[in-house]
């Protein structure tokens, strides 16, 4: 080997230090794009928790909303069951025309209901169509 001079050496050195410069560049440059993959999949991982929390919150009103509907129709159903039994009594010679009457109330009476529970559910978009079509998006 020959002799190097100290314009050479001091070359090397520069050189060397800039290759450990460049380097520690590059894999604080790989930790970044790691961190920002892993950031994006947690982006992704909070919307669609999101979007699951927004269609549990639906579907928990749509229900709520179901049994109140029921819970009221049961006493409405005892309600009407009480005066239908005074009014039989009532009308107790003429039970021929109450009970046509009657058949004819309460055939009124279940289509409104199948009315009114058809068009508030029709009203509410599903969530789970809902939920189907944000996934479909990403």
């Amino acid at each position: 080997m020959a002799a190097q001079t100290p314009a050479e050496t001091a070359m090397g050195v520069a050189q060397r230090s800039v290759d450990e410069a460049m380097d520690s560049v590059r894999g604080s440059m790989e930790l970044m794009m790691e961190r920002d993959a892993r950031l994006h999949e947690l982006q992704d991982k909070s919307s669609s928790l999101a979007d699951t929390s927004n269609s549990f919150a639906q579907r928990a009103r749509r229900l709520q909303w179901e049994y109140r509907w029921q819970y009221l129709r049961v006493r409405l159903f005892v309600c009407a069951l009480a005066v239908w039994l005074a009014l039989s009594y009532t009308f107790r010679h003429r039970l021929p025309i109450f009970f046509a009457v009657t058949g004819f109330v309460l055939s009124a009476a279940f289509l409104a209901d199948h009315y009114v529970v058809r068009r508030l559910r029709s009203a509410e978009p599903d969530p789970q169509e809902a939920y189907a079509a944000l996934h479909v998006q990403v």
